[in-house]
């Protein structure tokens, strides 16, 4: 008799509803009532991941620009200095080489100090920090290397080559402003990465 209980009371359990049914019932439900707030939500996020989508789209082919609009900034930097000598003109769709490295900086300094302004926030821009900040400090003017240098320090990659170069920039233009001690941090800073 007490195999026979057991047996009524296994097909009692299978004729009731489970806890799968019972809250997949209930759900059902809960979706129903709530149908167009759970439509809402679905649209605002897709909506929300096209929006993000076209942003990133837009702002690579923005960086894409810069970084071919740097070497065309960076091309300055590929003309000769030639002291003494009277030149010749310069060949059609050349530029003439410059008269002295003063030139010179000076141009690089204008020219990427423009990139920069067009492009200022990409990657391009912060990369183009190290060359000015290199030729603002040949020109003398040594805050504004120091600001260029920290500039590029700030974007580039903590493994990237040039941030030795950036650092030892930063020591040389603490050095010659008279900021001995931060001269010093720069330095140690640039022997712990090369």
């Amino acid at each position: 008799m007490a195999e026979k209980s057991e047996k009524m009371t296994t097909k009692q359990e299978l004729r009731a509803p489970d806890a799968f049914q019972l809250y997949g019932a209930e759900a059902s439900d809960w979706l129903q009532k709530r149908q167009q707030y759970i439509g809402i939500a679905v649209g605002v996020v897709l909506v929300g991941g096209l929006l993000a989508a076209t942003v990133h789209y837009f702002s690579a082919r923005g960086d894409e620009k810069a970084a071919k609009q740097l070497g065309e900034a960076l091309a300055v930097m590929e003309r000769p200095v030639v002291v003494g000598v009277d030149l010749q003109p310069a060949a059609p769709g050349q530029e003439p080489p410059f008269k002295s490295e003063q030139d010179k900086d000076k141009a690089i300094v204008d020219s990427l100090s423009t990139f920069r302004s067009a492009h200022s926030g990409t990657n391009a821009a912060a990369m183009a920090a190290l060359p000015l900040g290199k030729a603002q400090y040949r020109q003398g003017n040594y805050a504004e290397a120091l600001s260029a240098f920290g500039e590029f320090l700030d974007k580039a990659n903590k493994e990237d080559p040039l941030v030795v170069t950036a650092r030892e920039g930063q020591g040389y233009a603490h050095e010659a402003k008279g900021e001995l001690d931060l001269a010093l941090v720069s330095f140690q800073e640039m022997a712990k990465l090369d």
